[in-house]
């Protein structure tokens, strides 16, 4: 099984292969909600979108990323 650690290692592996710029905020799980997050940790609500990721665990292995606005209600 895959752990957080490993997880982490490969996104921010990828991210500084793209050199695009990125910042790691580590997040206290209590403030997940999006607008929890928001205001806790002083983030725009405008500047902010939910991660939906879904994952295979038969092969051929597949995975899904999806973006959510939540002002717009866009996908």
């Amino acid at each position: 099984m895959t752990n957080d650690k490993t997880i982490e290692a490969t996104v921010v592996g990828f991210l500084d292969s793209t050199e695009i710029p990125y910042e790691v905020v580590g997040i206290d799980p209590d403030f997940a909600d999006t607008a929890e997050f928001c205001e806790k940790y002083d983030f725009p609500l405008e500047n902010s979108a939910n991660t939906i990721i879904v994952a295979s665990k038969k092969k051929p292995k597949r995975s899904l990323l999806q973006l959510y606005e939540p002002l717009t209600g866009s996908m």
